[in-house]
């Protein structure tokens, strides 16, 4: 027997023995705490609630590298760009491109001004037309392993190893028109892992690579930029969305953002212009400006990158002037209530049922709007009646066919058609609900809590333009979204 085949089987004497040891791996009951941990974090970013506003502009620069790290991997870039491409994920920004933040830093020259962060983030945010500059640090970026070695063989070695991860990162949020640091905070993000390993001796990979991030090291640092990015849109949420007018042209003003960045037609932004830029005299660092509101406009057009956008008040908007994105009620006011429409008359069965209802006999009630029905199939306020039952009762598929009723006998009636809506929506017809409120909204378009129940019904029909721009114009109107 030759040394190959002596090695082989001895290899394979060692797998045997070894993966008895690790039949309990995987993130189930068995799974180390670290790694139930990770698998809970897999999913940060639908921790967070739907976004529907205009996507804010900001800017990632390449991280500083505080660790003691020396390995071949660029940490700096690398871990700027998993930022961003978790940041464009999040739907909430629009990223500047890596290398315009370069063209800009290397025109202000930074090396040779000895300028800080904060007292050149203004001049980077104006060039850059961002709200938000977003810096990093690496603190630590280590991995610490215990190995115990069953079998080497030509450069391959045959393990049981334990490798523990460690990631720590500090992210600043600055203003780009001020410098001021809006928020700071230090993020860890951990992993570990036990396995059966055949590694070669030399382990560098390429930051984000397929390899990298299925090692401790390259989940610790998921975990750290998913954390990362949470913070960095919780901190971001309340501030409000600003751009400026690119030109103006008798009555319609072009504003630098379009259907790419979330505007869309019936956007109002109040428009403010900008005075001069003060300093303090004492540090030279830019203390913004002041601003002067002068007017208000309402989107008509929407363009991929721009906007067209019609004057609701002021005179002599102009280029450069800053628009900030308002929900429509704060420029317009309260818009006119739907005409009402008179509720059918009860009849007698109708009544029965009622008092019913008073002493708590919902059952009893039930089945008197039933009755009420079979003698006559025209009785809308039993129809009415009926479905709201049903719906409190949770039979959603009676209720469903009750609704079909409701809508033929009342089919301008905004007080009907909602309830018939959302017992069709909860037995899961959601073409017929989006119908009914299409009909419900021809009658009464503001109607906040139809355009929701559409906006929802819309997206379990797979239309997620529909359900985005009808959850747009409910907060535009004011509703507020869960957060």
């Amino acid at each position: 027997m030759n040394m190959h085949r002596i090695a082989l089987m001895a290899a394979s004497l060692a797998v045997a023995a070894l993966l008895a040891g690790c039949a309990s791996s995987g993130t189930g009951a068995g799974a180390s705490p670290a790694q139930q941990r990770r698998a809970a974090q897999l999913g940060i970013l639908a921790q967070l609630p739907p976004y529907y506003g205009p996507k804010k502009l900001i800017a990632v620069m390449d991280f500083q590298n505080k660790s003691n790290y020396k390995g071949k991997m660029e940490l700096g870039t690398g871990m700027a760009d998993s930022l961003t491409d978790a940041l464009i994920r999040s739907e909430r920004f629009i990223v500047v491109e890596r290398q315009q933040i370069r063209d800009v830093l290397k025109e202000q020259d930074f090396a040779q001004t000895g300028r800080t962060v904060e007292a050149g983030a203004p001049k980077i945010g104006r060039v850059l037309n961002t709200q938000a500059l977003i810096y990093g640090t690496v603190v630590d970026f280590s991995e610490t392993q215990e190995q115990s070695q069953a079998f080497g063989y030509q450069g391959f070695n045959l393990s049981m190893a334990h490798a523990e991860a460690k990631v720590t990162i500090v992210i600043r949020v600055v203003d780009s028109t001020t410098g001021q640091v809006l928020d700071s905070q230090q993020i860890e993000g951990k992993a570990e892992k036990r396995a059966l390993g055949l590694a070669y001796a030399e382990r560098e990979w390429a930051f984000g690579s397929k390899a990298f991030v299925k090692t401790p090291l390259g989940q610790a640092t998921q975990e750290a930029i998913d954390k990362a990015v949470l913070f960095i849109c919780q901190r971001l949420q309340d501030v409000p969305w600003e751009g400026r007018v690119i030109d103006a042209k008798d009555s319609d003003i072009y504003i630098n953002a379009g259907e790419q960045q979330g505007i869309a037609v019936g956007d109002c932004f109040v428009v403010f212009r900008e005075g001069e830029a003060m300093v303090d005299p004492a540090t030279g660092l830019p203390l913004g400006a002041p601003r002067k509101e002068i007017g208000a406009v309402e989107v008509s057009e929407v363009q991929p990158k721009f906007a067209v956008a019609k004057v609701l008040r002021g005179a002599g908007i102009a280029r450069r002037d800053i628009v900030r994105f308002v929900p429509v009620a704060q420029v317009k006011g309260a818009l006119p209530a739907a005409k009402t429409v008179p509720p059918p008359p009860d009849t007698p069965g109708v009544t029965r049922a009622r008092e019913l209802l008073s002493r708590n006999d919902r059952s009893g009630a039930l089945r008197e709007v039933e009755a009420a029905l079979k003698a006559n199939p025209a009785d809308a306020a039993a129809a009415i009646l009926k479905l709201q039952l049903e719906v409190e009762r949770r039979d959603f598929r009676a209720a469903s066919r009750t609704a079909a009723q409701v809508v033929s006998l009342r089919p301008d009636d905004p007080a009907a058609l909602l309830p018939a809506a959302q017992a069709q929506s909860g037995a899961g017809d959601y073409a017929g609900a989006v119908a009914t409120l299409n009909r419900l909204l021809t009658v009464d378009p503001n109607n906040i809590q139809a355009l929701v129940l559409r906006s929802q019904a819309l997206a379990n029909t797979g239309d997620n333009a529909g359900s985005y721009r009808d959850m747009r114009r409910a907060i535009n109107l004011g509703y507020q979204a869960p957060k």
